[in-house]
């Protein structure tokens, strides 16, 4: 009897153990079945050209196992059409372009602006060009030692005769000590505004305008600045002066001279092109306005006179041609040229040997 019951609790044990089992297995499926068809679902909206999948969740195990999920179809499709929706035609005008670079000019071309500013600066093309003037200006600049012209030393003062190397020596020398200054006012200038802009919590554009105008076109920087222009531009003009001059003093007439002086220089040229051509061409041109230049002279006294070749030739003659044997053929009207005393004795000794042939 106790075995009788011993069986039967085994089997109800193994029952509700197999029927355990049975449930944790349908959910297991269940829940593949959900996953599966949300993978169908993403990928139906990613493909909609494929019909739309079943979503009943109560589809028995077969209909679930029997999905095709085969990676290899799946991917190769997707690759497909992303080379068909994202392939871009290539442009039919594409190419690489190449070129050639001209040799640029030495100096280049100035720009208009730059030209009309130089005019207004060095007055070129007025009467008063020569009227730009550095001399007082340049006192205030000039400080020693360094901001001068270098003294020379003692021992070689009688070879320094260069007076005009020590007076652009200055000029330079004046011009770096404008520059220094002219860098240390706009430091100030820029610190003053730094401090201007600190000490006021709301600025206007007008108030930073008069301000900037306030510091540097109107204070030291501006006439610093200024002080510089009329420095390089009078020491300029005043050395255009001087290659005028130079070349005026090879004009033969003074009042012809004088009228070339007149002619004021231009931003190309010593003298105003088409006024010194003409006024040249009146009085017979170049050649008979100027003397000769130096190099013309220099060329001249080179070439070899008419009586230098006529010297050059007769003493080539006077060396017989066939041998002393035939020195004696015109003992009196052939004539050795001899330099010093011991070839006048060998000029005799040689004429008595061909005497006694």
């Amino acid at each position: 009897m106790d075995d009788q019951v011993n069986t039967d609790s085994e089997k109800r044990k193994a029952s509700s153990t197999r029927s355990s089992k049975r449930k944790k297995y349908e959910e297991v499926l269940s829940n593949l079945s959900q996953q599966v068809d949300q993978i169908q679902s993403f990928l139906f909206q990613k493909f909609p050209s494929e019909p739309a999948p079943s979503t009943n969740q109560n589809d028995n195990e077969e209909d679930i196992l029997s999905i095709d999920l085969d990676a290899n179809d799946l991917f190769s499709d997707f690759s497909s059409e992303i080379t068909q929706n994202e392939s871009v035609p290539v442009p039919k005008d594409f190419s690489l372009s190449f070129s050639t670079l001209t040799k640029e000019p030495s100096v280049p071309k100035t720009s208009p602006e730059h030209v009309i500013k130089l005019k207004d600066l060095q007055r070129f093309e007025t009467d008063n060009w020569s009227d730009v003037r550095y001399a007082e200006v340049q006192k205030n600049y000039c400080f020693t030692p360094g901001y001068v012209d270098l003294e020379s030393n003692d021992e070689i003062k009688p070879y320094d005769n260069f007076p005009h190397l020590s007076h652009t020596e200055r000029g330079f020398a004046a011009i770096t000590m404008g520059l220094i200054k002219q860098n240390t006012a706009l430091e100030k200038g820029f610190r003053s505004l730094f401090a201007w802009i600190g000490e006021n919590e709301v600025i206007e554009m007008k108030g930073i305008k008069d301000k900037v105008s306030e510091i540097f076109s109107e204070g030291e920087y501006s006439k610093i600045s200024s002080d510089i222009l009329q420095m390089t531009c009078g020491h300029r003009a005043d050395l255009i002066q001087q290659r005028r001059d130079a070349v005026l003093k090879s004009v033969k007439n003074t009042f012809l001279k004088d009228s070339l002086r007149k002619i004021p220089p231009t931003c190309e040229n010593l003298f105003q092109k088409q006024d010194f051509s003409t006024l040249l061409e009146k009085n017979g041109g170049v050649n008979k306005t100027f003397w000769p230049s130096r190099n013309e002279r220099d060329s001249r006294s080179k070439k070899p006179n008419a009586f230098e070749n006529s010297n050059q030739s007769s003493s080539k003659q006077a060396m017989p041609a066939q041998g002393f044997q035939h020195y004696n053929a015109l003992p009196h009207t052939t004539m050795i040229i001899f330099n010093d005393v011991n070839d006048y004795f060998i000029r005799n000794y040689i004429y008595f040997l061909l005497c006694c042939v």
